[in-house]
């Protein structure tokens, strides 16, 4: 898995997570891009660790976005990072396999 390697809560351009995740709840998929570039090889290193299974920790990366996505309009950020939010679907889909 190749993302880039931005710092899990640096606000790059001066965006937070916070204010991608209202566009990305708008529909616009750039800012939705911007949370995963942020975060996913975080997440990934989560599941990895957990799971010992490169192959296992990229699906459950996968699932968790795609869980993100799908509740984009639906859930608020209460933080200016959506990096924790994000860990918390990791450990439910984690204990739902």
């Amino acid at each position: 898995m190749e993302v880039n390697d931005v710092g899990p809560t640096a606000a790059v351009g001066g965006v937070s997570d916070r204010e991608l995740w209202a566009r990305a709840a708008n529909g616009d998929r750039d800012a939705f891009g911007r949370i995963f570039d942020r975060h996913a090889k975080t997440v990934y290193n989560h599941l990895f660790r957990r799971t010992a299974d490169w192959s296992e920790a990229e699906d459950l990366t996968s699932a968790v976005f795609l869980h993100a996505w799908r509740r984009r309009s639906e859930v608020a950020l209460d933080r200016d990072s959506a990096l924790p939010w994000l860990l918390g679907i990791a450990e439910r889909l984690l204990s739902n396999t």
